[in-house]
Formats: C-alpha cells, sequence, structure tokens
C-alpha cells in the first residue's frame, strides 16, 4: 500500500503547537505567483484518510516542485488546487493514522521527499 501524508500539517512546526484543538498553522497560496503569494494561515488540522498519515512536521525544505507549484509553472502535472499548502520534504513524527495504515503508528519518526 502507497502511504500519503496529509501535507496540510506541513507547517505545524511554525507555531510550534497547534492554536487550538481544532487548528493548526500553515503556509498556504490562495494564487499561482511569486513568493508573496505565500501566506500564514489558521487551517482546520485534517483528518487523515484512507492510507494517510497526519505528521506533526519537524523540518521541512522548499524543493523545486515547491517552487514550480506556487509560481504556476507546473499546471496541471502538479496536480495542486487551490488553496494549496507547499512541501514535498519533510521529517516529523506521526499524530494519528488513516484506516488501512498498518506499517506506520502514532509516534513513529518518519521523513517524506
Amino acid at each position: 500500500m502507497r502511504i500519503s501524508l496529509l501535507f496540510t500539517c506541513l507547517f505545524l512546526a511554525l507555531s510550534g503547537h497547534a492554536q487550538s484543538l481544532s487548528n493548526m498553522r500553515a503556509i498556504q497560496i490562495q494564487e499561482f505567483g511569486d513568493p508573496e503569494v505565500l501566506q500564514v494561515q489558521e487551517v482546520p488540522i485534517p483528518v487523515p484518510g484512507p492510507g494517510e498519515l497526519l505528521v506533526r512536521v519537524h523540518a521541512a525544505a522548499v524543493n523545486p516542485v515547491d517552487t514550480s507549484i506556487r509560481s504556476g509553472r507546473a499546471g496541471g502535472l502538479s496536480g495542486a488546487s487551490l488553496p494549496y499548502v507547499p512541501g514535498f520534504d519533510l521529517s516529523g513524527t506521526v499524530t494519528a493514522i488513516g484506516p488501512g495504515v498498518e506499517e506506520f503508528e502514532v509516534d513513529d519518526e518518519v521523513f517524506a521527499m
């Protein structure tokens, strides 16, 4: 089974903790463009669906794919829809698992790239 991460949790590390029990801070893109389109927003903490992990991110990096998606140059190839939370390279700790996930447990340390 392929496990997918809920990247909407990517920037939990920005605030050091969730703002409430149901919200977190995330960098979002409301429109494609220059770096100025990146905005820190308070958003609901997502619930992992089938085959997904919810990860509290401890470290993240910006890679060329993030830049291409943010600028709009990736076009439809990226599958990104707005609002979009960038981030493909990260490390952190699993905080919740979705149905069907057997390879990981809560508190596992993980990375994605």
